[in-house]
């Protein structure tokens, strides 16, 4: 065995390795503070003549090696400092270095499928990143993919997929995410899956003051109602004919998108809607 594979497989840091190598840069780890914590200190840029799609492949292969290493703490640390303060463009998202260090590699997009790589092995229901507050508690994974949700449709049943392993009890970072992605891209028949499972990872996801125009469209409307008619799709195999578990499942996306206008048959939302698209919401608040 070599001997930094040696070192790494000692150590467990095989996965903070790799994504700091996420930026195609040589990363020298500093000093270990406990045996789930790494701190990366940026050091030099990689020589341009390196193929990227190398590095990608050899990443892609480590980390696999690693991450599927039966000894390896899924909860765990990431310290990084990069040459650049940028961070996902996510207000209310912790400003740490797994936060920079994602929001730099999302950069390029060639290492985009290495992301995903590294999300789907270390998204882990009631795992966490160690070093952040209880208040924005976030699952190995959280910032991979949110960084990839925002580039855009192609990344969204990983969105599904994570929203789908967060602890509902306890996880609400998702909410921040979630406002900026509906901001962005609008609700259509794409997005609004993305809502069905988001409101299902959380208590009570509360709407961005900019929902009620963004789903006053006939095509909003059209796709949420086409959502309406196939909801049972979005719970567990014995819940799907649950009447009840159905009328609770949309009395959340109904919230999610109109807040505390949605209650009372949404009576406030039909009254106020423009004429030619009070039909479509009285279909959806029937």
């Amino acid at each position: 065995m070599k001997p930094l594979e040696k070192w790494m497989k000692k150590e467990n840091l095989g996965v903070l390795l790799l994504v700091g190598l996420l930026l195609l840069v040589i990363a020298l780890p500093t000093r270990q503070e406990n045996e789930n914590t790494i701190t990366e200190e940026n050091t030099q840029e990689t020589d341009q003549s390196l193929q990227e799609q190398d590095w990608q492949t050899k990443m892609e292969e480590r980390l696999v090696e690693v991450l599927e290493q039966p000894e390896f703490p899924r909860s765990y640390s990431i310290e990084f400092r990069g040459p650049e303060k940028l961070y996902l463009p996510i207000p209310g998202l912790p400003k740490k270095g797994v936060n920079q260090l994602f929001a730099c590699a999302v950069q390029h997009p060639n290492l985009h499928p290495a992301m995903e790589r590294y999300a789907r092995l270390a998204m882990r229901e009631f795992e966490w990143y160690q070093n952040l507050a209880d208040e924005a508690c976030a699952m190995p994974g959280t910032f991979a993919v949110f960084a990839l949700g925002l580039e855009g449709p192609k990344w969204w049943r990983l969105v599904c997929d994570y929203l789908d392993r967060c602890d509902d009890e306890h996880s609400s970072l998702q909410e921040k995410f979630l406002h900026i992605l509906f901001k962005q891209y609008g609700f259509t028949a794409q997005s609004l899956p993305v809502l069905v499972h988001g409101v299902q990872s959380m208590q009570n996801l509360k709407p961005a003051k900019e929902f009620r125009a963004l789903i006053a469209n006939e095509e909003s409307l059209d796709a949420l109602l086409e959502i309406k008619g196939h909801l049972e799709y979005y719970l567990p195999e014995e819940s799907g004919n649950d009447k009840r578990a159905l009328a609770y499942l949309w009395r959340d996306v109904l919230w999610a998108i109109w807040g505390s206008s949605s209650e009372n048959g949404g009576s406030k939302v039909i009254k106020s809607a423009p004429k030619e698209l009070k039909g479509k919401y009285q279909q959806v608040f029937a």
